[in-house]
């Protein structure tokens, strides 16, 4: 999730893979402008299966159960011998149960 002046900017992401062509198309709200445009940051390809990990038990440690139809805010940062690499942060919104 992408914030321009507390605003979304980029609500979803599609990535398709036909033929040998990639493409990502994100979702916006506006469009980029020459006076005020937007700066898109990527990594490089990582492997799909070894992404997951999960913090539930650390968030409900410090947080609670967060109530249905309220959004958190997560922050994630890699480290390698000493270095920070930049925060990745997502607004998830909670549902409610099914």
């Amino acid at each position: 999730m992408i914030l321009q002046g507390g605003t979304p900017v980029a609500t979803a992401c599609n990535i398709t893979y036909v033929a040998g062509v990639v493409a990502l198309q994100f979702a916006t709200v506006g469009e980029p402008t020459q006076t005020d445009p937007w700066i898109v940051k990527a990594s490089p390809p990582q492997s799909f299966g070894c992404n997951q990990c999960d913090v539930s038990a650390l968030y409900m440690a410090k947080y609670g159960l967060p109530p249905a139809r309220c959004k958190i805010w997560v922050s994630i940062t890699a480290t390698d011998a000493g270095w920070r690499d930049l925060p990745s942060t997502l607004m998830l919104p909670v549902l409610p149960a099914a």
